[in-house]
């Protein structure tokens, strides 16, 4: 983690005491390094990345680590919290200050679990520094969405492997149902044809010039394998609702259970514009030769040392040869490594920073795999909204490369 940066009036201004947490009024945007202190952010994942929200500013003081108030209500116990304060190295021994929506709420928390903890008031309009992921726009929040939507400037997808039955329970408003069968097959799960992936968007009613934006239910990951297949063949602005269904909800959005029928388009090409954005079997030989070139390991650890290969159709265990582990989840079904209490992804520049320190590095070309491409595909997203224009999915995967006999390991 890149050392903590505190504003420097913490330690010239005066401060005061207010219901036990201490406020600090400044002015000023000088800053000073510090090893004993944190910066909390506790506002939304979305303020937090980039978005204005209802007039206010968007992005964070550079070095502040976000926990935001809201994730609570996530976080059932006492353990819970601490666990997740651990998981973003938020310890005892430090001081803590807090700035944000609810701040006050998140440090009484904080000292009731024995942190030392101070609530620090900030106005975050007087910073001309304030940071923010590149492409944070990519990761879209409810309350945008829903003006979008209101405004018919979006065409919605709502992803998910299967029929309709979760779809017509209750769906974003004018969203269209896409069963991810649309897109790729069995059995090793690679995309379909460039023809037939051309035909099947068109079908569904989008076209390339459009903004789409593409949410599931709960999973981010059937919604990031339709969006990295929208990207590889040509749609210009492809986003992710950053949450779900769960973040339209707990916004008190309205949902609709009519299947919304679409007439079917031109998508506006006749074929793929971005076949760089997923590889397959030959180029990702290639790509392995390349002594710049990276494959980034994104399933569970015990897939990652070949204990388990995570589906009951993948015959085989282990890893590709070389992989760097980037990360994933408790098994095949979860990307807990990649998300927040709230489900929407992690901090950007704690993603980045347990990156780096695997020496996943931006200039290099990162291939990020999975069993058979879906978690690789959510990974993949991240790291173009990082700004990281090196990536690319291997579409086959672990299981594909484990059954044509190319370089593995297992623990």
């Amino acid at each position: 983690m890149k050392k903590t940066i505190l504003v420097f009036c913490f330690i010239l201004l005066t401060l005061c005491l207010v219901s036990g947490n201490i406020l600090a009024e400044y002015q000023t945007s000088e800053i000073v390094e510090s090893e004993d202190m944190i910066l909390i952010d506790s506002r939304s994942s979305y303020s937090y990345n980039g978005w204005a929200i209802d007039g206010k500013v968007g992005g964070h003081i550079p070095g502040a680590v976000l926990f935001s108030t809201k994730w609570l209500e996530n976080l059932e116990t006492n353990q819970a919290i601490k666990n997740e304060l651990n998981r973003f190295n938020i310890v005892k021994n430090k001081e803590l200050y807090v700035y944000g929506d609810n701040s006050d709420t998140l440090v009484d928390k904080l000292n009731e679990l024995g942190y030392k903890s101070s609530q620090i008031e900030v106005d975050l309009k007087e910073y001309d520094n304030l940071a923010q992921m590149e492409n944070f726009e990519m990761l879209v929040p409810p309350v945008w969405l829903n003006e979008k939507i209101k405004a018919d400037q979006v065409f919605v997808l709502e992803a998910s492997w299967g029929d309709q039955s979760e779809y017509l329970k209750g769906h974003i408003p004018g969203s269209v149902h896409i069963n991810t069968d649309a897109i790729e097959e069995g059995p090793i799960w690679n995309r379909k044809s460039d023809e037939e992936i051309i035909k099947s968007l068109g079908q569904h009613g989008i076209n390339k010039e459009q903004t789409v934006v593409v949410y599931s239910v709960a999973d981010t990951t059937p919604a990031a394998r339709l969006a990295s297949i929208l990207k590889y063949a040509g749609v210009n602005d492809v986003r992710i609702l950053d949450g779900n269904l769960k973040a339209w909800n707990a916004a008190g959005y309205e949902l609709e259970t009519e299947k919304v029928e679409v007439e079917p388009v031109d998508f506006g090409a006749k074929k793929v514009e971005n076949p760089e954005y997923i590889i397959d079997l030959k180029e990702a030989k290639k790509a392995y030769d390349n002594p710049n070139s990276d494959f980034i390991d994104v399933r569970s650890p015990e897939e990652f040392r070949g204990e388990t290969t995570g589906y009951d159709y993948i015959p085989k265990a282990g890893r590709i040869k070389g992989a760097i582990y980037g990360y994933g989840g408790k098994n095949a079904y979860d990307m807990s490594d990649y998300r927040n209490p709230d489900n929407t992804m992690i901090s950007y520049t704690f993603m980045e920073s347990r990156w780096l320190e695997q020496s996943v590095e931006a200039e290099n070309q990162n291939n990020f795999y999975c069993g058979t491409g879906w978690r690789a595909s959510e990974v993949w997203f991240y790291a173009l909204a990082l700004g990281w224009d090196n990536v690319s999915v291997y579409d086959g995967g672990w299981f594909e490369w484990s059954e044509n006999k190319q370089p593995v390991v297992k623990e």
